[in-house]
């Protein structure tokens, strides 16, 4: 297998504690870089371990069996800490309620940058950006109770955008949603992967 892209997975198997089957068995896969992709499953698939393993949370908050390697940017996951892969690693819930937690739309977006001490005027300039391309730029006084189930999962989307991860990753973000909160989001995913101008702002600058 080539191991040249930016999620590697090599001969993984997984296990939880205390269960004597694996979650997930022998997978391989390697994900480059502009690329998007979507792991389709059937309940208890495994969909959701995958994506564990993909920011370290398995093995390292879950414990359980764990055997090959996956690989983010080329560092194992067992090498870095939980921390570390979230600066890479934007993870986008089934639930937006768990993720949202703030007094506003805005806030909601600006709270990643602000903890990374960002500059006022690099937060305010990715805060803009993320909720123009979301299609929330008009809520940002809201507060994210009031929000429907779509635009909650968009303002999710927008919060880890504003952090530049280099790697989104989504687990059934369109769980529990309306056909038209649906999608909304499905068309948020897909202007963000055929946008050139968005993908040039998150562009790191070279030195």
């Amino acid at each position: 297998m080539i191991n040249n892209g930016i999620i590697n997975f090599n001969n993984v198997s997984y296990k939880y504690p205390r269960c004597t089957e694996f979650a997930l068995q022998d997978v391989n896969l390697s994900a480059t870089k502009a690329q998007f992709f979507a792991v389709m499953g059937k309940t208890g698939a495994g969909k959701t371990t995958f994506c564990r393993l993909i920011n370290g949370i398995i093995p390292q908050l879950f414990g359980g069996k764990l055997s090959g390697t996956v690989s983010i940017d080329g560092v194992s996951t067992t090498e870095s800490s939980v921390a570390q892969l979230a600066l890479k690693i934007g993870m986008v819930l089934d639930d937006p309620d768990t993720q949202l937690f703030t007094s506003t739309v805005r806030a909601e977006a600006a709270f990643g940058p602000e903890n990374l001490l960002l500059p006022l005027q690099e937060i305010n300039k990715r805060v803009d950006f993320t909720l123009s391309a979301t299609g929330l730029s008009s809520l940002q006084d809201r507060k994210p109770s009031t929000l429907s189930g779509g635009e909650k999962q968009r303002l999710v989307i927008a919060s880890v955008l504003a952090m530049q991860s280099k790697i989104l990753v989504l687990d059934d973000p369109l769980c529990g949603l309306d056909p038209k909160g649906a999608m909304d989001v499905l068309s948020v995913l897909e202007n963000l992967k055929n946008n050139f101008k968005f993908r040039k702002y998150f562009q790191k600058p070279k030195n």
